[in-house]
């Protein structure tokens, strides 16, 4: 049986080029999003679960190459939820670490604006 992640992500193989380790490493970071969503009784809908995969699969990219995103203003990272930050941070950090990289607050700012939208939108 094929995960919504699976169909997800040959959504976007559709639009842009994936490589094994794209596909594999953007499934990880989904699959780690998705098990801190139930604290708040998230379900993403095709249309989130897409925009979720999407930035994962930049988030992998960058990681990966080591580039970083442009700084975010520090008044809307003060803005984010401190517990759904602390979450992503615990969800994503390992995924980092494993690569040698740090997870930095702008990144995790970005996946919380995924599960802040889910939230308050639901």
């Amino acid at each position: 049986m094929r995960s919504t992640t699976d169909e997800v992500l040959d959504t976007l193989a559709a639009e842009r080029e994936l490589t094994a380790a794209d596909r594999e490493e953007t499934a990880e970071v989904v699959r780690r999003i998705e098990r801190i969503l139930p604290r708040w009784d998230i379900e993403l809908d095709a249309q989130r679960h897409l925009a979720l995969a999407a930035h994962s699969l930049a988030f992998v990219r960058r990681i990966r190459s080591g580039e970083r995103l442009p700084d975010i203003d520090a008044d809307l990272v003060a803005e984010a939820d401190p517990d759904v930050m602390a979450a992503v941070r615990r969800a994503l950090a390992p995924f980092c670490e494993d690569r040698g990289a740090d997870l930095e607050a702008g990144e995790s700012f970005l996946f919380s604006t995924h599960i802040e939208v889910a939230r308050f939108s639901a």
